[in-house]
């Protein structure tokens, strides 16, 4: 779409009323990070910044309670860019609107799902703003990884796994991969589940152990949120259950996802600590010991 018809979408949505003092308002932007969708995980800054703006620019998957703190008279455009959706807007675009309206002295917000540094097109839009001399401030989000690992019950670091690997699951580095498994780290998988059932086999064929854990998390933090827990070999199997979303899934593999079936192990115990056998936790890292 053009400039000229994003504004004009956005204008019939929303009667447009000028406040007074308008002309003396410096013209910025700020870019948001919304978090994983719904308006708790917002931070105060966040709230404040969307409750000022004049102008919001947001992902598709920002969610509808977060638009609603938008004032009546914002102008508000959908600048998605969903993998096959229609509308789906570019960036190009998305710059122009920015620059335009923050040159008109309004101010105006990036509404960005999840933290905008990680995969978030932060740098080309940072780069816009300063050729054009648009002031600018960023804050941050909640990004799908910490989203992801808090719905899985899934840690990204462990006191013997030091290292993350953040990957986008359109891209992958296979050997990056590989070497962070050899060396007990973890990978969080960003936009991941159109492409697992092709990397997996990759995965293994390269040498990862096919008892390797990997913990899918698709919709973090929102109601149709959904975690399922499967080994490499499961999923190679066919064992993954549902189509996830390729934009709205994360993974997280390695060793930090053996931690859900520790924890069911726990809650399953019941035998009296001081009359039964001594609990004695299983190794997270899948091993049995000798």
């Amino acid at each position: 779409y053009s400039f000229c018809t994003l504004l004009e979408r956005a204008k019939k949505r929303k009667k447009r009323r000028k406040p007074s003092n308008m002309a003396a308002l410096p013209g910025h932007v700020t870019i948001v990070g919304a978090g994983p969708g719904p308006a708790e995980y917002l931070t105060q800054a966040a709230v404040k910044a969307v409750k000022e703006a004049d102008v919001c620019l947001h992902d598709r998957m920002v969610g509808s309670d977060v638009l609603a703190l938008l004032k009546n008279d914002a102008d508000i455009v959908n600048v998605g860019k969903g993998f096959g959706k229609p509308g789906r807007v570019m960036q190009m675009a998305c710059n122009a609107i920015m620059t335009r309206e923050a040159a008109m002295g309004k101010r105006v917000v990036r509404l960005q799902t999840g933290d905008p540094a990680i995969f978030g097109r932060m740098g080309e839009q940072l780069k816009h703003l300063t050729l054009n001399k648009i002031p600018y401030k960023i804050i941050p989000g909640v990004t799908a990884a910490s989203a992801a690992a808090a719905a899985a019950k899934v840690p990204l670091t462990l006191k013997n796994s030091q290292q993350v690997l953040i990957t986008s699951g359109q891209s992958p580095s296979v050997p990056s991969i590989i070497a962070t498994l050899k060396n007990s780290g973890n990978i969080a998988s960003y936009m991941c589940g159109k492409y697992l059932s092709s990397l997996v086999p990759e995965l293994i064929s390269n040498g990862a152990p096919s008892s390797t854990k990997v913990a899918i998390v698709s919709d973090a933090a929102r109601e149709t949120e959904t975690t399922q827990v499967l080994t490499l070999s499961d999923i190679v199997k066919g064992k993954m259950e549902g189509t996830p979303d390729e934009q709205q899934t994360l993974c997280i593999i390695g060793e930090a996802a053996n931690l859900p079936e520790s924890l069911k192990a726990m809650e399953a115990y019941t035998a009296d600590e001081e009359d039964g056998p001594k609990w004695e936790e299983p190794p997270l890292d899948g091993k049995e010991k000798k």
